[in-house]
C-alpha cells in the first residue's frame, strides 16, 4: 500500500512539473510565416499571446538566420525596432490592464531592398520570461525569385548625417527636381519635401518618436534611399 501511494504520488508530481513547464503561448496567424520579398519594402509579422489573460513580458533569441548578406532588413518588436536582426531581445512588459485591452506581443520583418535571390530563414525561440522552457520556436522563411531583384537595380546608398539622429539630419541631393520621402516601418509616408535644386538639404527628425524610418530620395526614376533611426 505504501509502495503504491509512492508510485501515485510521484506520477502526480511529474505531471505537475509537465504542467509547469507547458507553453500557453498562441501565435496570429501561425508560429511559421512563409512570404516573397516584393517592392520596396516587404514586411510579415507575428503576433504571440497567452491562452489566458495575464501581465507578461516576452523575451526571445535567434536561433537561426539564413537572409542573405544584402537583404536589407530591419527587424521590430513589442519594444523598439532593431535596424538588423539581433542575437536576441525583451520586449516591453504589458501589463494586465494592457492585455485585457489586447495588446499582444509581435515580430515584425521588413525589407527594404535586396539582390541576391535564393532562401532565407530566420527562427527565433520566444518564451515568457517567467517560463523560458515553455517557449516556442517560430520561424520566417523569406525567398527572392531570380529577376525579382531588377526592380531594385536603382536603388542607390544615401548617405544621412547623423544616423541615429534626435534632432535633424543632413543629406545631399545630386540632381535637380528631386522629390523626397520619409515613410514609417508600415511604409506610411510621414514627410514629403521637393527640391528643385542641388545641394546640401537638412529634414527636422524631432517630431518623431523614436525608431526605425525610411528617407527616399527619387530624382527621375533614380532612388537612393537609406534607413533612418531617430532615437530620443
Amino acid at each position: 500500500m505504501v509502495k503504491t501511494t509512492k508510485i501515485v504520488l510521484m506520477v502526480f508530481l511529474c505531471s505537475i512539473a509537465m504542467a509547469s513547464s507547458a507553453q500557453d503561448l498562441v501565435y496570429t496567424p501561425s508560429k511559421h510565416v512563409s512570404g516573397q520579398i516584393l517592392g520596396d519594402i516587404s514586411e510579415y509579422n507575428i503576433s504571440v499571446n497567452t491562452s489566458t489573460t495575464k501581465a507578461v513580458t516576452y523575451k526571445w533569441k535567434t536561433i537561426e538566420n539564413t537572409f542573405k548578406s544584402d537583404w536589407d532588413c530591419s527587424l521590430c518588436d513589442y519594444g523598439g525596432c532593431y535596424p538588423s536582426v539581433p542575437d536576441s531581445g525583451k520586449m516591453i512588459r504589458i501589463n494586465m490592464t494592457d492585455a485585457q485591452a489586447g495588446t499582444t506581443g509581435f515580430f515584425k520583418i521588413n525589407f527594404l531592398s535586396s539582390i541576391t535571390s535564393g532562401v532565407g530563414v530566420l527562427r527565433i525561440y520566444v518564451y515568457d520570461s517567467a517560463n523560458y522552457s515553455g517557449g516556442d520556436t517560430i520561424s520566417f522563411t523569406m525567398e527572392l525569385e531570380q529577376g525579382a531583384s531588377v526592380k531594385n537595380e536603382k536603388v542607390l546608398p544615401l548617405k544621412i548625417l547623423p544616423n541615429p539622429a534626435n534632432n535633424a539630419v543632413n543629406f545631399t541631393t545630386l540632381a535637380v527636381n528631386t522629390s523626397m520621402t520619409l515613410c514609417d516601418l508600415q511604409g506610411r509616408i510621414l514627410k514629403e519635401k521637393f527640391m528643385p535644386t542641388t545641394g546640401n538639404q537638412q529634414l527636422t527628425v524631432a517630431d518623431l518618436p523614436s525608431g526605425v524610418y525610411f528617407l527616399k530620395l527619387n530624382s527621375s526614376g533614380v532612388i537612393r534611399q537609406s534607413k533612418l533611426i531617430v532615437r530620443h
